[in-house]
């Protein structure tokens, strides 16, 4: 789960991260079932005084994943109307103990494709696993 600038671009680069892992041979969860669980914790969580936010951990440990991706990006447009990111840190969690595995920051002041950043985020992750 990423927070972005900008709600379409971030989901862009969601996907650009889940369909790189994907290839890789990572499980990963449907986006459309991401949001049903999280709308079905959100309400549940209106209707009791506890607080309203839900976290990407507690959604992973719901869908049963073992690995989980945050993270936050600042992304726009560039001259030939490609997403850059301008800036982002991802990090992947172990869905069990709440322990980051891997933190990353990427940062250009021209921007990044999508396809560089998940592309380097997975390298990074690979490389952890060594």
């Amino acid at each position: 789960m990423l927070s972005a600038n900008d709600n379409l671009l971030g989901k862009l680069l969601e996907d650009a991260i889940a369909i790189q892992f994907s290839n890789a041979g990572y499980e990963v969860v449907p986006r459309e079932q991401l949001e049903a669980i999280l709308a079905k914790r959100l309400a549940a969580k209106a209707d009791s005084t506890t607080e309203a936010a839900v976290s990407a951990l507690d959604l992973a440990k719901v869908l049963g994943a073992d690995l989980v991706i945050t993270g936050a990006a600042v992304l726009g447009t560039s001259e030939l109307q490609f997403i850059m990111v301008k800036a982002t840190s991802l990090q992947m969690l172990d869905v069990s103990t709440g322990k980051h595995l891997v933190q990353t920051l990427f940062d250009n002041r021209e921007g990044l494709r999508l396809s560089e950043v998940s592309k380097s985020f997975l390298d990074v992750v690979n490389s952890t696993k060594n």
